[in-house]
């Protein structure tokens, strides 16, 4: 089985690598068309990283736009001593945890005297 590359399907992950290295040369150099290509090989599987960790659709969708837009802004900063998909897939991660984090509701401080004195 071979894995979707852009346009093209490859037989494994190297030829993958060389590929999406090229359209991230290409993506640098202002090809917008080599940088859509190159995001809309990971949506998928963003997406589907952003549904199984922040549990519902909706958020999902909005989590997994602030990604794209790093990796956007970051691209003259990636270095390719990790794949892109990695890069991607953690600042994906980093994003949905930062979202978890802000939803959850934050407990009260009771001061730390209280908490050592043993009245919390």
């Amino acid at each position: 089985m071979g894995i979707a590359c852009g346009w093209q399907v490859v037989d494994n992950r190297r030829e993958a690598q060389t590929l999406w290295g090229d359209e991230i040369e290409a993506a640098r150099r202002g090809d917008r068309t080599a940088l859509e290509r190159l995001l809309r090989d990971h949506e998928g599987a963003l997406y589907s990283g952003c549904r199984g960790m922040l549990g519902n659709s909706e958020d999902a969708e909005d989590a997994g736009q602030e990604p794209f837009l790093r990796a956007i802004r970051n691209l003259q900063w990636f270095q390719g001593k990790a794949d892109f998909r990695t890069w991607l897939h953690r600042m994906t991660i980093n994003h949905c945890l930062d979202q978890r984090r802000s939803r959850r509701p934050r407990r009260p401080n009771r001061g730390i005297g209280r908490v050592f004195a043993g009245d919390g």
